[in-house]
C-alpha cells in the first residue's frame, strides 16, 4: 500500500476515472452504467421512448419508477446476450469432447454440463434478481398511476387487502 497521499485514492483526472471505472468489467451484468461503451445508444434511447411513451409519467415519483424499469429490462437483454455466449462457449468446449459417443449421448451431456455451469448458474441469477426487481417497480408504479387517477392512497403491496362485496350491504349476513 502507498503511504504517499498524493498516490492513494484512485484516478484524478476524467479520463483516467473512465478507464478505471471499465477495470472489473467482464460481462456488464453489475455495472452501475445503463449504457455499456459496445451497446448501440440509439438502440437505448429507441428503447426509453418506448416505456415513457407506454408509460406516460407525471412527476418525478412516476418519472424515477419509470427510469428504474428502463434500466432493469435493458440489463435484462444483457443478461439474455451474456447467457447465450456462455452457453455458447460450454457447448464450444464439451461438444468436441464428445464426439466418440453417439449423438444423442452427445446432446444430453453438453446440455447438462451447460445447466452445471457455474457462469450460467450465476448469469441466471442475476436474471431472476432482475426479474424480481422489475416485478417490483412496475407493481409500484403502477399504484402511483392509480393513485394519482383515482386521488386516493394506494398502501403498499405488503399492506394491501381488497375487498368487493357482490352484493348490496343491506342484503349480507349480519346487517
Amino acid at each position: 500500500m502507498h503511504t504517499d497521499p498524493r498516490r492513494r485514492g484512485g484516478p484524478k483526472t476524467p479520463e483516467g476515472k473512465a478507464r478505471s471505472s471499465q477495470n472489473a468489467l467482464k460481462h456488464g451484468l453489475l455495472s452501475r452504467r445503463v449504457l455499456l461503451q459496445d451497446e448501440d445508444p440509439v438502440e437505448f434511447q429507441a428503447h426509453v421512448r418506448s416505456y415513457r411513451d407506454y408509460f406516460k409519467p407525471i412527476g418525478p415519483v412516476e418519472a424515477y419508477l419509470v427510469d428504474k424499469l428502463i434500466a432493469i429490462s435493458w440489463r435484462a437483454m444483457r443478461v439474455q446476450q451474456v447467457e447465450g455466449a456462455s452457453m455458447d462457449q460450454t457447448y464450444a468446449v464439451t461438444l468436441p469432447v464428445l464426439k466418440a459417443l453417439p449423438e444423442e449421448a452427445q446432446r444430453v451431456r453438453a446440455l447438462i454440463s451447460t445447466v452445471c455451469n457455474e457462469n450460467v448458474y450465476t448469469i441466471r441469477r442475476y436474471g431472476v434478481a432482475g426479474d424480481n426487481d422489475y416485478a417490483k417497480h412496475l407493481h409500484e408504479l403502477q399504484c402511483q398511476q392509480l393513485s394519482r387517477r383515482t386521488g386516493t392512497v394506494v398502501l403498499p403491496g405488503s399492506l394491501r387487502v381488497t375487498i368487493t362485496a357482490t352484493e348490496p350491504r343491506d342484503s349480507l349476513p349480519g346487517t
